[in-house]
This record gives C-alpha cells, structure tokens and sequence, in this order.
C-alpha cells in the first residue's frame, strides 16, 4: 500500500466520521439549548400584525411573520419568527403561541416545532445522512481500493 492511498483512505475516514459527529453534537447543544429554555421560559399569546418579504441574493422571496406580544408588566414587544417560507405561515391577526425569558424580550419566539426544533433536527438529519454514506458506501470503496492495492 502506497503512502498516498493510505493518506487518501484516512483523510476521508477522518472527514466522513468527524463532520458526521461534529454535526450530530451541535444537534444535541441546540436541542438541549431548546429545552432548558423552554422550561426556564414564560409562556404568552402574540398576535401576527404584519408579514414582512425578504429578497434573498438568488432573488427568492421569504416572508417572515412579525407578531406583537405584552410581557408580564404589560409593555409590548414585537418578534420576528425564526423560520419563513414562500408563503406566510400565519395570517395577520392570527394569534399565535410567544415563549420568552423574563427580563430579556429579544429572546422572544413563536412556540412552534418550526421555530424550537427545525434547526436541531436538520442538523441532527444532515449527520446522520453523512454517518450513512460513510457506513454503507465509502468504507467499502476504501476496502476496494485496499485490496486492489494489496493485488498489486
């Protein structure tokens, strides 16, 4: 076995297994992230008062929900939601669930799977779709590549 066939097995081995358990990991911090401040959160109801359309560079057009909440001393406050789609999620007047930390209203979201767990589990998909290709495909074009080295 060559010096380079060697590097080149170990190199994908290494890139296939470290961003398949860095990305699994970092699904794990926002999940956990998501669930201790859920339960440290307070829970209210917000009302969509305006959905507002992003042009990203591609010239796709997202549409964000803007909703107006009162925290518990009754000073309201307005969110952007997380997630956006080409279409408005919600209607405007629609009320909607608002999770927020006391004291600290910038940390206000819209209490849905969408905007709490989307991110987690796009990550969480992503690693184990990377986990998988390194488990059914490459290790066995690694093994093919080994044995016709041996052959050699």
């Amino acid at each position: 076995m060559t010096k380079f066939t060697r590097a080149f097995v170990l190199s994908h081995r290494l890139f296939f297994v470290l961003t398949s358990l860095a990305l699994l990991t970092l699904s794990s911090v926002v999940f956990t992230r998501t669930v201790v401040e859920r339960s440290h959160s307070f829970f209210t109801t917000g009302i969509v008062v305006e959905n507002v359309s992003e042009t990203d560079s591609e010239g796709e057009t997202f549409i964000h929900p803007i909703v107006e909440w009162r925290d518990d001393d009754e000073v309201s406050h307005r969110l952007r939601g997380v997630t956006a789609g080409h279409e408005a999620s919600y209607a405007i007047g629609e009320r909607v669930p608002v999770r927020y930390r006391m004291g600290a209203p910038d940390t206000a979201r819209i209490d849905s799977f969408a905007d709490n767990y989307l991110l987690a589990l796009v990550l969480a998909g992503f690693g184990t779709v990377i986990g998988l290709m390194y488990l059914l495909f490459v290790r066995k074009i690694h093994r093919r590549i080994l044995e016709r080295e041996a052959a050699a």
